[in-house]
């Protein structure tokens, strides 16, 4: 057979057509011999045999109805955010769960709808003694699901269906509840450690306060403010000390008195019997400096003058003696001061300006006796303000966080759907119209398919035989 076919190859094509037709007509030949009626039987029985299954499957198969419903996730992200005063701001962004490329939601919710527990509870919902596990189909490039479902009947899918879709929605429900219970717990935990540093930092703060006697900041800048302003009266005490000592030197000046004998005139000026005895002593020397004038030293009207003129000076030196221990010659010198009415003038506004002088220079002591104990007070007070200031901080601080935490606890509440998106059923479970299976396009695809590949498969086989005869024969 080998050299048949060697020699058929290495001539040329004319022998080549010549030798093939040759190879057909003895396959024909032998097809047509004896073996024909074995093979044609074979196919018969084989064809029966293949359409006899078809017609079983679409016969004897129960009738099973296929329902569904379909899912979508809608994947937008959520936002809140909260603006508390003197504190700051609380914001809570959940971004979008198709955000994250390692976590898909649908892929997730696909294992729980095909899940013992979604499965028990459809069970439950429905009353059904069972259910199929459902198909579930993930459409490419979208966020919807298609969950499909088999029943015995078309109401039998439906319910199925239906008990399937609660039996789903209600534990991802149950889910999200038990999540909020679980957060609940810790944000509880949470607040109450929070709560601990507020009560703690407030009642650091309120002892501090209790002990220092500084009740604020605020206590403590007045406490400055009013160094201040003592410092600066101070200085305006002093300044008009000042000037009251000069116009009160200036007009002694121009009497021509020291301090002390000022102060000596200023104590007889108090005294009403001195000043009259100063005027009657001022007349009686101008009585006696006329008496003098017209009468000679032994006329008894000068006598009589000059008798009256001495004992109004004893009278005087005696007055001032024992009213201010004061000299005669300072007495009568004062007395006659205080009898002049220009002298007397400056003397009154030596005793103004004077008595402005000591009110002044009291006054600037007290306020010097006063600003001292402050600046004392005030440096007592500059630890525990500095004190007082570390505990408001640390209060304010605990208190900011505190309140924060509960705001964004608050706005994380709102967001129901951070972990488990949203779900939203865009085709509700339906009534099916016709049976799944069997499916009779299937059932005839499949036999004709079948019938085809078996006869082309006996006749290669009785083909088979008349060709390698045909060869053999050739060579």
């Amino acid at each position: 057979m080998r050299k048949g076919l060697k020699t058929m190859l290495d001539t040329g094509p004319e022998k080549i057509l010549v030798g093939g037709q040759w190879l057909w007509r003895g396959a024909v030949k032998g097809f047509g011999g004896r073996r024909l009626p074995r093979y044609f039987w074979l196919g018969v029985v084989g064809v029966a045999g293949i359409w006899i299954l078809a017609a079983a499957y679409m016969i004897l198969t129960p009738r099973s109805f296929e329902s569904g419903f379909t899912f979508v996730l809608p994947g937008s992200g959520a936002g809140a955010s909260i603006n508390l005063e003197e504190i700051g701001q609380a914001s809570s962004i959940s971004q979008s769960p198709f955000s994250n490329q390692r976590v898909n939601p649908t892929e997730s919710y696909k294992r729980l709808m095909l899940s013992d527990r979604v499965r028990d509870a459809a069970k439950e919902e429905g009353g059904f003694d069972y259910i199929p596990r459902p198909r579930v189909k993930l459409l490419d490039q979208t966020q919807f699901m298609e969950i499909s479902i088999n029943g015995a009947s078309p109401e039998d899918a439906r319910d199925r269906a239906a008990a399937y879709e609660q039996a789903f929605l209600a534990e991802v429900d149950a889910l999200r509840r038990e999540e909020r219970r679980a957060r609940e717990a810790g944000y509880q935990n949470m607040i109450a450690e929070f709560e601990t540093g507020v009560s703690s930092a407030r009642a650091a703060l309120l002892e501090h306060q209790s002990s220092s006697g500084l009740a604020s900041l605020t206590q403590f800048d007045e406490n400055v403010a009013l160094v201040d302003n003592l410092n600066t009266e101070l200085n305006e005490a002093r300044i008009v000390e000042t000037e009251r000592a000069r116009r009160r030197d200036a007009l002694l000046d121009a009497i021509g008195l020291s301090h002390d004998d000022a102060a000596e005139a200023l104590l007889l000026a108090a005294d009403p019997a001195f000043l009259a005895l100063a005027d009657a002593h001022a007349q009686q020397e101008t009585l006696l400096s006329q008496t003098a004038y017209k009468f000679g030293e032994n006329h008894p009207h000068r006598i009589k003058a000059e008798r009256e003129h001495h004992g109004l000076t004893d009278e005087i030196a005696a007055r001032a003696h024992r009213f201010a221990d004061v000299h005669r010659a300072k007495a009568l010198r004062y007395a006659r001061m205080l009898s002049s009415a220009e002298y007397s003038g400056l003397l009154k506004s030596a005793i103004e300006e004077h008595a402005a002088y000591a009110a002044a220079r009291e006054r600037s002591e007290k306020l010097a006796l006063t600003l001292e104990a402050e600046r004392a007070r005030l440096k007592e007070l500059s630890v525990a303000a500095a004190k007082l200031d570390d505990l408001n901080r640390a209060h304010q601080v605990a208190e900011a966080v505190f309140r924060s935490a509960m705001a964004r606890i608050d706005t994380n509440k709102t967001d129901l759907f951070a972990s488990y998106p949203l779900v939203q059923t865009v085709e509700a479970p339906f009534t099916p119209g016709k049976p799944s299976s069997p499916m009779l396009a299937l059932g005839l695809v499949g036999a004709v398919a079948a019938t085809v590949f078996y006869l082309m498969g006996l006749a290669l086989a009785c083909l088979r035989l008349p060709i390698l005869n045909a060869l053999s024969k050739s060579a």
